[in-house]
């Protein structure tokens, strides 16, 4: 179900982690996200730190799918590289201060 909930609800609870930080969200507020009850949240996420993990996780994959797909020949190599450089920003550049801050302090091997 982790991978399988990637669509717009599980970006809505990525977008709430990012927007107010990880110590700040609550975990009924991510289950009304992902349109689930928490019982059923924790069958698959069995803490908020598996959700956000697999959150993450997630956004690191999408974004090396974009830059291996970017990687073709036919492109100059500094444009190659300013739009590699743009697609990974723009997948964490919404993270709040203290989304950061917390990441740092509960979870600083992600």
């Amino acid at each position: 179900m982790g991978s399988q909930k990637q669509g717009t609800d599980f970006e809505a609870a990525a977008h709430r982690f990012m927007e107010l930080g990880i110590s700040k969200v609550t975990l009924d507020e991510i289950a009304s996200d992902l349109r689930m009850s928490k019982k059923t949240m924790y069958k698959y996420f069995p803490s908020k730190e598996d959700l956000l993990k697999n959150i993450i996780h997630a956004r690191i994959k999408r974004t090396e799918n974009v830059l291996q797909i970017s990687w073709f020949p036919r492109k100059a190599v500094r444009r190659e590289v300013a739009g590699d450089i743009h697609v990974a920003g723009r997948e964490f550049s919404a993270a709040s201060k203290q989304f950061v801050a917390d990441l740092r302090r509960f979870s600083p091997e992600l």
